[in-house]
Order: structure tokens, then sequence, then C-alpha cells
């Protein structure tokens, strides 16, 4: 179809088989030709997520700066900048991440999200080790968890609901630094 809602449906129905490969074709050429639609900011967001589990860090990083030059209003650009950060991150911008994830913890406490505080304080304690400094990495662990307690969700890094990590074994540093 040359219609972009059919192929921006086609795109989510990819992306529920979990078929990530084909979900990130069919938006990539729907969203070249159809970049400012109504409808793009949940296409650009569907694109970032389908190449981020595909590892395409590039295509993920560009589609959330989309999402974010398309979304103004602070609860629409929660997720989108904590999932940013994240990409920052895989892609060795450090620096830009720390920054990422401290907006997410900011907009966090102006908008009414549940996973997106405790998840942004979890990347930033990781980003915050992987920039060296072990002792703001080892406090914000520790508030990680107690956010997750808090909040009744404990395990929320192992919730494919939530959260995936890519490569999988991603996920060994922010439970290593948990433990």
């Amino acid at each position: 179809s040359k219609g972009p809602l059919l192929r921006f449906d086609l795109a989510l129905a990819y992306l529920l088989l979990l078929d990530h490969p084909r979900a990130a074709q069919v938006l990539k050429s729907a969203l070249a030709e159809f970049p400012d639609h109504p409808t793009a900011p949940r296409a650009w967001m569907n694109l970032a997520l389908a190449c981020g589990h595909i590892g395409d860090h590039v295509c993920e990083r560009e589609a959330y700066v989309t999402v974010l030059r398309l979304e103004t209003e602070e609860i629409r650009r929660a997720v989108p900048t904590l999932n940013l950060a994240e990409t920052r991150m895989h892609l060795g911008d450090i620096a830009g991440a720390i920054d990422g994830y401290r907006e997410v913890i900011r907009l966090s406490g102006r908008v009414p999200t549940r996973e997106t505080a405790p998840l942004a304080t979890w990347g930033l304690a990781v980003a915050l080790d992987r920039s060296g400094d072990r002792v703001g990495a080892e406090r914000e662990a520790r508030f990680a968890i107690e956010l997750e307690r808090s909040m009744g969700m404990p395990n929320l890094l192992r919730d494919p609901a939530t959260v995936f990590f890519v490569p999988d074994y991603e996920i060994h540093w922010y439970e290593g630094l948990g433990a």
C-alpha cells in the first residue's frame, strides 16, 4: 500500500510478532515518504524500538531524536528520552547518557510515570560506573533498588513487558551494580 496508515499498522504487526528487522524495514520506507504524518510520532517510536532490538543504534538514536522533535508534552517525552540515554550509552556517549538520565529523572518528578524513574536511576548508575564514578554509581543503584521496592516493582529489570537489553548480557552490568 502507498498509504502510511496501513504501512504503520503492518510494521506494528511485525513488532508484535517480534519480527524487528521487517518492522524496521517497513517503517524506514513509510517514514521516508511520510515523516510528518499525524501518526508519525508513534511510528518513529516504533522504528526506534525495532532498531534497538536489532542493535542498529544509529537508526535508534535518529528515531528517538525525531520523536523528541515532534513530541512537546513532557509526559510523552519521558520514555523516548530514557531510551535515547540508553542508546547514547551504547554508542559510547557516556556524558550524553548521564545528561539524558538526569533529564528523565527530572521529568519523572513532574509527570505521572511508574517505571520511568527507577529505570532512569538504574541507567544513571550504569553510566556513572562506566564513566569511572564508582561511588556515584553505587549510590544510584541503591536508590534504584529502593525506588523499585517502594513502588512495588521488584525485579523491574527482568520485566520483559517493560525492558529489553541488547545484547542480552547487558543486564548483568545493572545486576552487578545492584549486588
